[in-house]
């Protein structure tokens, strides 16, 4: 179970029941965001997945007190969004306190200290959204520095098309590197490029969440930093999306990657499974689309599901879920809570 997966359902449902106006998800949201937290560890990390098996036989709480440490936001840097948004809806102080911590130790441990899954671009991308939503609920100039450090970072890599040019981190650091030799050349995963300085642009992991990332830094800042990055962004995608009579199921998707130089689709044969025309429709096309959508109306996700009634339902789900005798939490033991 990798919460990195359930968070794009959780973000999709809570702007969909914003811009309905329904509460008829909010027990399924809701439930989905405390069973992420309450196995997520003391530090308030949850780590790269968990086995089906492991939880049945060890249990929830067993999570919930482990010292687990993952610095990799591609993994839980989204999650960590979810709480803050359950936190501004209902006022549970543990949300609020774990996912500092967390972040916290993220942010310290940049950039050496990362981990990256298939390039460290990715990880910049994701970790744009959480502190961007952190800064909604406490806007301290240490958070904005954070903010401002990842941008700059990223920003340094966007080619004057508006592409993000993927970048690699320290090979010790990283899951997936580039094939070492020529028996293990597309066997596993595998970055998009293999040396940095390749014109490539990531639109499965890196393009397509920095978008959303950088449209609610903006918006719960309004530094035009952001807004500049993002336009940049946007006419990059627009320029690029498919077009074709031909081939009616792939008209008006994107592609895997992007070749900015030779101006052309490109896929890896490196990386096992994805080739130049595939698509990924919830990770690439939703997202673009969504934010796209969002810059035309002038809205963003965060307002969007402002005024989500969510908080009413959670106090009986969590004592529930996440009873006050079993959650500990900076060696302490929380009790109560209140709702918006």
């Amino acid at each position: 179970m990798y919460q990195d997966n359930d968070v794009k359902a959780i973000l999709g449902c809570l702007g969909t029941s914003g811009i309905l106006e329904t509460d008829r998800w909010d027990e399924v949201l809701v439930k989905n965001i405390l069973g992420n937290f309450r196995t997520t560890g003391k530090n308030g990390f949850r780590g790269r997945r968990i086995e089906n098996p492991d939880l049945m036989r060890d249990g929830w709480i067993s999570y919930l007190n482990r010292e687990t440490v993952l610095l990799q936001p591609h993994y839980e840097a989204w999650t960590w969004a979810s709480y803050l948004w359950l936190y501004d809806k209902t006022g549970w102080e543990p949300l609020l306190e774990k996912t500092k911590k967390g972040i916290t130790m993220m942010m310290e441990a940049y950039p050496d200290g990362w981990r990256w899954t298939n390039g460290i671009q990715q990880e910049r991308g994701r970790m744009l959204l959480p502190l961007a939503w952190l800064i909604r609920i406490d806007d301290r100039p240490e958070y904005r520095r954070w903010l401002r450090k990842i941008a700059d970072d990223i920003e340094k890599s966007q080619d004057e098309s508006g592409a993000i040019r993927e970048e690699l981190g320290a090979l010790d650091r990283g899951d997936y590197v580039p094939s070492k030799s020529n028996a293990v050349y597309g066997t596993d995963e595998a970055p998009l490029i293999q040396l940095n300085g390749n014109p490539v642009a990531d639109l499965l992991y890196t393009c397509n969440f920095t978008f959303l990332g950088l449209h609610e830094a903006y918006a719960a800042t309004g530094d035009e930093q952001f807004r500049r990055m993002s336009d940049r962004l946007a006419g990059f995608l627009i320029r690029i999306q498919v077009s074709s009579d031909k081939h009616s199921s792939l008209d008006g998707g994107w592609f895997r990657a992007f070749d900015f130089k030779n101006w052309e689709y490109m896929g890896s044969n490196a990386d096992s499974g994805w080739g130049a025309w595939s698509i990924e429709v919830g990770w690439t096309q939703a997202w673009i689309c969504s934010v796209l959508a969002m810059r035309e109306l002038g809205i963003n996700l965060w307002d969007i599901s402002e005024n989500s009634k969510a908080g009413k339902i959670f106090s009986d789900l969590r004592s529930k879920m996440i009873p006050d005798s079993s959650l500990y939490l900076s060696g302490r033991e929380h009790k109560g809570s209140q709702s918006k």
